[in-house]
């Protein structure tokens, strides 16, 4: 018999199709910095290639967060998946044309699509799961972002020995082409298809009465973290996880190349073992559902953490490398499937979509302001540096949600924030 949340239509489509995407993403993600390094071998060029898709994150993700709260979600990523088939087909003619200062502006437009998707994926699945269920369905659908970091990373590197990357660019595309019919297939209750809260409805007399009430639709992800101490320091370690993540996004090829003088291809499949080993903790916390609260499990997960972490200082062979991943991933899933319970459990309908684009727009902003400075400290100081600062965030990262977790248990929910609150005075 299918799991409680499975059960549930709606959500089986959700899951499907936000794991068949990521699955092509990850292909493309992990081929492109490849193929680019490879391509051209400069720091700066690979740098600007890491960047752009941070970058256009930054911009778009207020921006998603507010779509999504405002208009039909499931409609809102239908919308993500038809930019996203536009935008990767002109990325595979950058590539096969060599105008490699267009992939930063098209990873940019990429992430616009994503953006979409991310901030309303989330929300649409605050709202078609029932609170019994929430923890479970929560542990599914990462489980299926596990499974997803596991296949696409092996599956985009075979896929580009056999048939370059024109191939994975295909297999990328007809990913999303399945996930929008996923979608478009899928049935909601009418208070969920509805718009989740109304922009306001009183026409703005000037230009800067309606750039005012915008500001104030923006800020509703913000207020939610002013006034709950736990979404205020999760917030905090995105930005450390987000910073991690930018040095390891430009360290991570040269230090395994140049440096543990292992073939490109390990970093793929570092990714799969990590992606196995979250596909695993996933399935773990599943069966575990609601019988350990969510600020237990992220106390549970944090130590082996941290040992993971730990375990890529010095010069690490192929088995402590993989060891490595394999306890970052394991307990990754466990974090991150508390954490998200946690959010979906304080955070209202009305402001989820806002809120989850604030966690995504912090990790990525940090993520790419590390990336632009991390390309100019690999020639200078070297990729090991940038691993030994990978260290460094994710242990300060661990800190921070160890605070996470001591909020989540004695602080109270603060549904949403409310808008007249953050009226932009002037």
């Amino acid at each position: 018999m299918l799991p409680a949340s499975l059960q549930i239509p709606a959500f089986r489509r959700l899951v499907a199709a936000s794991t068949l995407s990521v699955t092509g993403s990850l292909m493309t993600f992990i081929v492109l910095p490849l193929v680019a390094w490879e391509a051209t071998g400069s720091a700066a060029t690979f740098g600007l290639v890491m960047t752009g898709g941070s970058i256009g994150m930054i911009v778009a993700l207020p921006f998603g967060g507010l779509i999504a709260d405002t208009f039909d979600r499931r409609q809102v990523m239908l919308a993500g998946d038809l930019v996203a088939i536009v935008v990767t087909t002109a990325m595979l003619a950058a590539v096969l044309g060599e105008h490699w200062l267009l992939l930063p502006v098209l990873s940019m437009l990429q992430t616009l699509a994503g953006s979409l998707f991310s901030s309303a994926g989330p929300a649409l699945r605050r709202d078609v799961l029932t609170d019994d269920v929430r923890a479970q369905g929560t542990a599914i659908q990462i489980g299926g972002m596990s499974a997803a970091n596991l296949v696409g990373p092996l599956l985009g590197a075979l896929i580009y020995g056999i048939g370059g990357f024109g191939a994975v660019v295909a297999i990328d595309i007809a990913t999303f082409a399945v996930s929008f019919v996923l979608l478009l297939g899928m049935r909601l209750p009418h208070d969920v298809t509805r718009p989740a809260r109304e922009l306001n409805s009183e026409s703005p007399d000037t230009a800067r009465a309606a750039i005012q009430s915008v500001a104030i639709d923006l800020a509703g992800g913000l207020g939610v973290a002013r006034r709950d101490p736990y979404v205020r320091w999760s917030l905090y370690s995105q930005l450390a996880n987000g910073t991690g993540n930018g040095l390891l996004l430009v360290g991570v090829i040269p230090w395994i190349t140049d440096h543990l003088q292992m073939p490109a291809t390990t970093w793929a499949t570092v990714i799969a073992v990590m992606g196995g080993s979250s596909l695993v903790g996933s399935v773990l916390v599943a069966r575990i559902g609601n019988r350990v609260p969510p600020a237990a499990l992220l106390v549970a997960g944090l130590p082996p953490f941290v040992i993971g972490t730990l375990m890529l200082l010095g010069s690490p062979g192929a088995f402590r490398l993989h060891a490595a991943f394999v306890l970052v991933g394991l307990t990754n899933s466990a974090l991150s499937i508390a954490m998200s319970t946690i959010q979906q459990q304080r955070v209202a309908s009305t402001h989820m979509g806002r809120v989850t684009s604030l966690y995504f727009m912090t990790f990525q902003g940090a993520q790419g302001l590390t990336t632009a400075v991390a390309a100019t400290a690999l020639a200078m100081f070297g990729a090991a540096a940038l691993v030994e600062g990978v260290v460094v965030m994710f242990v300060l990262n661990a800190f921070l949600l160890a605070r996470c977790a001591a909020h989540a248990r004695t602080s109270t929910a603060i549904a949403a924030a409310t808008d007249s609150d953050l009226a932009v005075s002037g």
